[in-house]
């Protein structure tokens, strides 16, 4: 069961990283989960349509042309694995502040999410 599983996610990774995209997949530890294994370890829940529209906020444009991709400009730290004690919001707010950090002081740092 468990290589059928990682064949149907390697079949979607090939797809996907054979056509022109701005990203590459890859495996990870998931690799062979089933979709409710995942979901299991979530702590997201779906919001219902009223539920969604409630919490949208309109930010108009700060008129900013063109993108930057801070990853090439080394701003970015790699991908941290939080594994599963559910600190989602230190690892999103520390790898904001690593990369804010960067672009004003030009030097990379890791914080500590604990």
């Amino acid at each position: 069961m468990r290589l059928g599983l990682f064949f149907e996610k390697n079949t979607i990774i090939e797809e996907h990283n054979s056509s022109n995209n701005d990203f590459k997949l890859g495996h990870n530890q998931f690799s062979d989960w089933t979709e409710e294994e995942y979901k299991s370890i979530l702590t997201h829940r779906e919001l219902s349509q009223e539920e969604f529209e409630e919490n949208l906020e309109y930010i108009p444009e700060f008129g900013a042309s063109g993108t930057i991709d801070w990853r090439n400009k080394g701003k970015v730290q790699s991908i941290k694995d939080q594994k599963q004690c559910g600190s989602c919001w230190a690892f999103s707010s520390c790898s904001a502040l690593e990369s804010a950090y960067a672009i004003k002081h030009n030097k990379l740092y890791s914080f500590a999410e604990q």
